[in-house]
């Protein structure tokens, strides 16, 4: 390795993300592959998120992704798989609700399921000062990409509240929910359905669609529980980062359509990639992974630096909705949400 290339490595593999405001005992993850640490990795023997392809370190990235960063900058160590013994039940591939066998590559535990695994492998209380991160609906997005016209989310909508309630019959307090990216804007939605007329802009209408009912469960579980609930809008932050690449740290000219991934180039894949928003057709690079963990942080932090204001928001986008809805609730007397 040259150094240059080591230079880089350190750099954005140890680069400080901002520091949380908030204290929190512990970081527990459920979700899909954007913050699966090694579980999927680890689940089908290497087949998935292969260093042979520059996926770093069982992540589906080429670095850290953001329930790395997010955890380092509240608990101080990254987010551990469930199957080496940590509180990261993510696992790539997975959906909210189930759906199997549409999405290629794993059938994955939904997010029940996943609470459910936290129930075999933990089996004692989340503690109420703990933050619990809940990221899925890009999977429940892309097991539509084949249909045409009006679909619905209910069942996924349904299975975030069941798994919200249990997480808080388990002790859990504290909830981070993120909502979907821009599915029609993926490198593999553009290979695969691209040509379909039509079908790119149905993708970014239920990834928005998506993204506005989990804003509402969440709300509702937060007013009816009193638990402490934040909604991340990830689609709306995508667009900002598009808009403005600069202003969330990333490079200005940064390669918004591109992936960096090198097939069978091996790790690290990071000087190849410092200006690409995409590392393989699907997911980010570490350094976008950052930046959405440093608004995080500032979004629990109550900083409105790291993400648009809202009237700033609407002007660039009509009528995708406040970024980063804040859902805390006054404490009552907690009753499970139905």
């Amino acid at each position: 390795m040259t150094i240059a290339r080591f230079l880089v490595l350190f750099a954005i593999l140890f680069a400080s993300p901002v520091t949380a405001q908030t204290d929190y005992s512990k970081l527990y993850v459920f979700g899909d592959s954007l913050v699966d640490s090694g579980n999927a990795f680890i689940a089908t023997g290497g087949a998935e998120a292969s260093p042979v392809d520059g996926f770093y370190a069982g992540r589906f990235s080429n670095g850290y992704n953001f329930a790395d960063y997010l955890s380092t900058s509240l608990v101080g160590t990254l987010a551990t798989p469930a199957l080496l013994g940590g509180t990261n039940f993510a696992v790539g591939g997975a959906t909210t609700a189930p759906v199997p066998g549409t999405i290629p590559g794993l059938t994955s535990p939904s997010f029940v399921e996943q609470v459910g695994l936290y129930g075999t492998l933990v089996g004692e209380p989340i503690p109420s000062d703990a933050l619990v991160l809940v990221t899925f609906s890009g999977n429940d997005v892309r097991s539509t990409i084949n249909m045409g016209g009006m679909v619905t989310f209910t069942d996924a909508a349904t299975s975030l509240t069941t798994g919200l309630n249990l997480l808080y019959a388990s002790g859990a307090r504290n909830f981070l929910i993120t909502g979907s990216p821009d599915i029609g804007l993926l490198p593999r939605s553009v290979q695969d359905v691209g040509a379909i007329p039509g079908r790119l802009d149905e993708l970014t209408s239920r990834s928005q669609e998506i993204s506005s009912l989990f804003a509402q469960t969440s709300a509702a579980f937060a007013g009816q529980t009193g638990a402490n609930v934040e909604f991340f809008d990830l689609f709306g932050f995508e667009h900002a980062v598009r808009a403005d690449p600069a202003a969330y740290g990333l490079p200005a000219d940064l390669d918004l359509t591109t992936p960096c991934q090198v097939i069978n180039g091996g790790i690290p894949q990071l000087s190849n990639c410092t200006k690409s928003l995409y590392f393989d057709k699907v997911h980010p690079t570490t350094v976008v992974h950052q930046a959405i963990a440093n608004a995080l942080v500032a979004q629990l932090s109550g900083s409105p630096a790291a993400v648009p204001e809202p009237a700033t928001w609407l002007m660039m986008i009509a009528g995708f909705g406040v970024l980063g809805i804040r859902l805390r609730r006054a404490r009552r007397t907690p009753s499970l949400a139905i």
